[in-house]
């Protein structure tokens, strides 16, 4: 029995080693030529996508091994020290600006990204949550509600660095989650449809985020900026079609 109870899940080991797989190859179809380019290799990014890949894939094997529920034993305290750096990135004497966004702390050469560890602490809290709640996560006001509090505050802190897409991506996943735990289908229905509103200020809030969301139609009127991506990806589809003209081509 304790044997069966501690074996792997090869299913999720195997889904997670194609993604990866797959995520190479595309990072070495996207970037052969810019490599080439500017690095006179190109298999530059190809090879540092396969090293951290290949790290990541050992940090799994190797978490793998650890009895789940000691996750589930320290999930509050991940959250809470999540918070605590979600609150001072935001601090402008203490988060890092890059690129317009504060989103870094900085320890000395090390640079941390919260908003980063909070997609991993706030799955861990929450499965430790969903698991402990059952069947109450169908009740609203004792169940669903304080789940979707704690994601609103964290979604909120991470849109204030700002970082709309790393809050929608943690918005999905822990929605995902509630769905699997068998949240009742209208109390998601009702929270999708009261999202909108907050989702189309966030992006109409800002203006490059407006450029963005409206570059689809009419990519050319900016072709180095907001439409350069579907500018090369009709491009793509132009001279590859749907299966395109292999890799690094």
């Amino acid at each position: 029995m304790k044997k069966k109870r501690n074996a792997p899940d090869f299913i999720i080991f195997f889904a997670a080693v194609t993604l990866l797989a797959i995520g190479v190859i595309m990072v070495f179809s996207a970037s052969s030529a810019t490599a080439a380019g500017t690095r006179g290799d190109a298999y530059y990014y190809l090879k540092r996508q396969a090293m951290w890949s290949s790290l990541g894939l050992l940090g799994m094997i190797v978490f793998m091994k650890i009895d789940y529920r000691i996750w589930r034993r320290t999930g509050k305290l991940l959250l809470f020290l999540t918070i605590i750096l979600l609150l001072l990135v935001l601090i402008p004497t203490v988060g890092k600006v890059g690129l317009g966004a504060r989103r870094w702390l900085s320890f000395g050469p090390i640079n941390i990204q919260p908003s980063e560890i909070a997609k991993l602490s706030l799955v861990i809290y929450m499965a430790g949550y969903l698991a402990h709640k059952g069947e109450g996560i169908r009740r609203f006001w004792d169940g669903l509600l304080p789940a979707l509090a704690l994601m609103a505050s964290i979604f909120l802190m991470i849109l204030r660095q700002p970082d709309l897409g790393t809050a929608v991506a943690l918005a999905g996943t822990i929605g995902l989650m509630l769905f699997a735990a068998g949240a009742k289908m209208g109390h998601l229905i009702s929270l999708g449809l009261g999202s909108v509103p907050v989702m189309l200020y966030a992006i109409f809030s800002k203006e490059y985020r407006a450029r963005r969301f409206f570059a689809f139609l009419n990519p050319e009127a900016d072709p180095l900026d907001s439409g350069y991506h579907i500018i090369q990806s009709l491009y793509a589809l132009g001279s590859g079609g749907p299966v395109g003209l292999g890799l690094g081509r």
